[in-house]
């Protein structure tokens, strides 16, 4: 090898060794930004509105971006028990998004209430029935009045459709609901990104280039 071409590696080495030593650098303090956006999001536990001409509301909530290492703070930092996870076969390790939401939804039912009784040996017990009732999306059933309280069963159905979407490194979640009475009045949302493979690095391709340099020029 030329005296040159020595020269020439040892610059390159040292260049090489200052960009993986900057980017450790970024790295960490990548980590810790992760990390401070989370803790942020939790605080302000906002939800965006968005509705559309024909009064449609869609729910969005901006994403906290981690790494994997990072994964298992974050999941104790959003209150999740690690171990509670694993006896409902979640494995934290092989999570790779979450989406912490409240839904609260309004609206009313209206039902006919009818006077009956019941005979329990020789006493007669007055109450009332209400009628099964619906709005599509609440169900009440089984309801009765007796002493002035009233006991009822109930059900409620809405369909939830997620939608996430990344534009220039942020991610953002979006949340459909088909009961326009619901809204998500709170939420928070982790996303794990992946390490770049081996070969998809900079560097791997800049070792690439300058060895195929040094041998075109043999």
């Amino acid at each position: 090898m030329k005296k040159t071409d020595i020269i020439i590696a040892g610059i390159f080495i040292c260049l090489l060794y200052s960009y993986f030593c900057s980017t450790n650098q970024l790295s960490e303090a990548r980590n810790i930004s992760n990390i401070q956006a989370l803790e942020i999001s939790m605080l302000r536990d906002s939800v965006k509105t968005v509705v559309d001409k024909h009064g449609q509301m869609t729910f969005q909530v901006a994403s906290a971006d981690i790494e994997k290492k990072q994964l298992k703070d974050a999941l104790e930092l959003a209150g999740y028990d690690i171990k509670k996870l694993r006896e409902r076969e979640v494995e934290y390790r092989r999570i790779n998004a979450l989406l912490k939401a409240r839904l609260e939804a309004t609206g009313s039912i209206i039902s006919t209430v009818r006077d009956t009784f019941t005979v329990v040996k020789t006493d007669t017990i007055l109450f009332q029935t209400v009628d099964s009732s619906t709005n599509g999306f609440l169900s009440i059933f089984d309801a009765t009045i007796q002493n002035q309280k009233l006991d009822f069963s109930y059900r409620y159905n809405v369909n939830l459709d997620f939608f996430q979407t990344t534009k220039k490194n942020k991610t953002t979640v979006s949340v459909m609901l088909n009961d326009p009475n619901a809204k998500i009045t709170s939420a928070n949302s982790i996303t794990v990104t992946h390490k770049k493979k081996f070969y998809q690095k900079p560097w791997v391709w800049a070792v690439a280039g300058f060895a195929s340099g040094l041998f075109i020029a043999k």
